[in-house]
């Protein structure tokens, strides 16, 4: 139970994220309010599809790995998206 709450605290935290680092790195980066709508969309497109994969991982591997697994990824990723953004424009 512990570890739940704690997954849920964390996955809450870095979903956040991105709402509101969008503001600074479309400043940064020269964005407009179009492509941060793509960049929002790609964000949690991506959020609401890995939910079906996550089921299907947490029948075959049991859940306690998979929410291992998916909330270490998930912050690893959401860390990253700073570098990516720098790498990915102009």
């Amino acid at each position: 139970v512990g570890m739940a709450a704690i997954s849920v605290v964390i996955s809450y935290a870095d979903r956040s994220n991105i709402s509101t680092a969008i503001l600074p790195m479309a400043s940064d980066y020269g964005w407009d309010k179009a492509f941060q709508g793509i960049v929002l969309s790609s964000f949690f497109g991506g959020y609401a599809a890995t939910q079906l994969l996550g089921g299907a991982l947490a029948d075959r591997f049991g859940g306690k790995t998979v929410l291992t697994t998916g909330i270490s990824l998930w912050s690893l990723f959401t860390a990253a998206i700073p570098t990516a953004a720098a790498m990915g424009t102009g």
